[in-house]
């Protein structure tokens, strides 16, 4: 760049410039340009705004990079500058981001300290998609792929870059430009960190609504697991010291959340010994109850006493029961105690068949949270 024939700063200067700095060789030369003219230097002043001044909650946004710009494995720097060029394609903010991959994978990043994917090493970043984006992709590219899982990830707790971009082309192919109608796709500049990954779910149950802010919140703070067989979310925060004659715990609770997406609810199943439920927060949820006797009963848990509600109730051994939001809600929190407490061999799920046969009447709520497929029991030392 010139000015006034002076050479103000080579090319090779420009490219390491700071946003900070170029800003003022910006404002440095509008403020000759314009010195004679009505334009004042503070209106050029407020007009550039440096990488500092954007807006924190918002995810900094860059150009499309070009194909084969970047050597395979290596990302850009955290704090490396955005061209003031940047920001041309506004960038969406979600609350959550997606990842399809195979069970064994996520397995072995737990074992690593982080979860790296093979596009990684060959574009420089992990593709990722937003709640609308992973059926779709999950049709076009793994289709026939057994045991996959989706990641659910926290953007905020990313700390490698996270970009929305047109899908990467093939290397053949020729980048195509960033513009504001194009589908864009959140992209990881460096691997996805463990403590990001608020939640871990088969894909085949999700179902492609986006994630509320309250719901992340929620995964965000009890960080949950999923229940074997049921899928269930829950947290095990308390299981007693002291044994029965049989070895099982005396007591044990736990921390458990319905929630719209993504998908929790519990599965028709029964219990050798009395559950007692409680209602802590969010929406209201409702469980099922199929009686030995034959009788059909729902309870609506919740705080909204004038609506009947239950902040508290018993199941008695042996009773089918399932759990789900009641229609509408987010997110509800809920908690279990047993005395003597859960182990995995008080556990049966119910087979949708065998419940049909025994309570027709309750067709609709067994198809929808009976058991069709895989085992009715809990897998071997889960509890113990």
């Amino acid at each position: 760049m010139t000015c006034g024939g002076r050479v103000a700063t080579s090319h090779a200067t420009t490219a390491t410039m700071t946003t900070s700095t170029a800003a003022i060789y910006t404002i440095q030369f509008v403020s000759r340009a314009f010195m004679a003219s009505s334009v004042s230097v503070e209106s050029v002043e407020r007009s550039v705004m440096t990488r500092s001044e954007v807006p924190q909650t918002a995810t900094p946004c860059r150009t499309r990079p070009v194909a084969g710009a970047r050597p395979p494995g290596q990302f850009p720097a955290r704090n490396a500058p955005f061209p003031l060029s940047a920001c041309a394609v506004p960038q969406p903010v979600d609350t959550a981001v997606f990842h399809i991959c195979a069970r064994a994978a996520i397995d072995a990043a737990r074992a690593q300290g982080a979860y790296r994917a093979d596009s990684l090493v060959h574009e420089g970043f992990v593709h990722l998609s937003r709640a609308h984006q992973v059926l779709p992709t999950a049709r076009a590219y793994f289709g026939g792929v057994p045991d996959l899982v989706l990641l659910v990830i926290d953007p905020t707790l990313l700390t490698a870059r996270l970009v929305y971009e047109p899908p990467a082309p093939l290397p053949t192919a020729t980048p195509k430009p960033a513009d504001a109608d194009a589908e864009l796709y959140p992209h990881c500049y460096g691997p996805i960190d463990l403590d990001a990954i608020v939640d871990v779910i088969e894909l085949a149950h999700f179902g492609g609504a986006p994630v509320h802010a309250d719901t992340m919140a929620a995964l965000r703070q009890y960080r949950f697991e999923r229940l074997p067989v049921e899928g269930t979310l829950y947290r095990s925060t308390w299981r007693s010291t002291t044994s029965d004659p049989s070895g099982a715990p005396a007591g044990t609770a736990m921390l458990g959340c319905y929630t719209e997406s993504p998908p929790s609810m519990s599965m028709f199943h029964r219990l050798t010994h009395d559950e007692v439920w409680h209602a802590y927060g969010g929406d209201p949820f409702r469980l099922h109850l199929l009686h030995a006797d034959g009788r059909i009963e729902e309870i609506r848990m919740g705080h909204g006493l004038g609506a009947g509600e239950h902040v508290q109730y018993v199941i008695p051994a042996g009773t089918w029961q399932a759990g789900e939001l009641v229609p509408g809600g987010r997110h509800a929190l809920f908690g279990c105690t047993m005395a003597p407490g859960f182990t995995g061999d008080c556990f049966e799920a119910g087979r949708a068949d065998m419940l049909l046969a025994r309570y027709p009447a309750a067709a609709d709520i067994i198809t929808r949270l009976g058991v069709t497929q895989g085992t009715t029991r809990m897998p071997d030392g889960f509890a113990t």
